[in-house]
């Protein structure tokens, strides 16, 4: 916290209440006129993690079916197989509010191999956004994470903590 306090008076526009640019709100023929498309405006779809999600699906049968036969499993070894993946995914849906699913689907799409490589990128342009956005209202984050495995680890390490300090003698 002091290196926070000690980073204000070197950050020149940090609790500044002026705003540099004023707003101006534009008219769609406005906007016509200048050729510009207001829908380009709208937020961009990313189709990254249902793409890395399919290609998860389509792995998880491929190793149901490698096990299938390199284990000669029978209808009932199969369809177990089948009924605890299907068991884990709804309590992890239900329990966790998908919070498994979302960490190995975004590690997945992380790799250059299933996820194509640019998501990193984008995740730490979108943060960098939001780090602008509260320098620029006068609020500085205390931490940080960049990856749902991180921010996995230190949630669980913070209610870890509490629980251990709320705990009576």
């Amino acid at each position: 916290e002091d290196d926070a306090v000690s980073m204000v008076s070197t950050l020149p526009l940090f609790g500044a209440k002026t705003q540099a640019v004023p707003k101006r709100d534009y008219t769609l023929a406005e906007l016509r006129l200048n050729n510009v498309e207001a829908s380009r405006f709208l937020s961009p779809t990313d189709q990254t993690l249902n793409a890395t999600k399919t290609r998860l699906g389509y792995a998880a049968l491929a190793a149901l079916a490698a096990t299938t036969f390199t284990f000669h499993l029978s209808a009932w070894g199969i369809f177990g197989l089948a009924s605890t993946t299907l068991f884990l995914l709804t309590a992890d849906a239900v329990a966790l509010n998908g919070a498994a699913s979302f960490v190995l689907i975004d590690t997945a799409a992380r790799t250059p191999v299933i996820g194509g490589g640019n998501y990193a990128d984008r995740v730490l342009v979108h943060e960098a956004g939001h780090f602008l956005v509260a320098y620029t209202t006068g609020l500085l984050p205390k931490r940080y994470t960049l990856t749902a495995l991180d921010a996995l680890r230190k949630a669980v390490g913070q209610r870890l903590a509490a629980f251990c300090t709320n705990a009576p003698p």
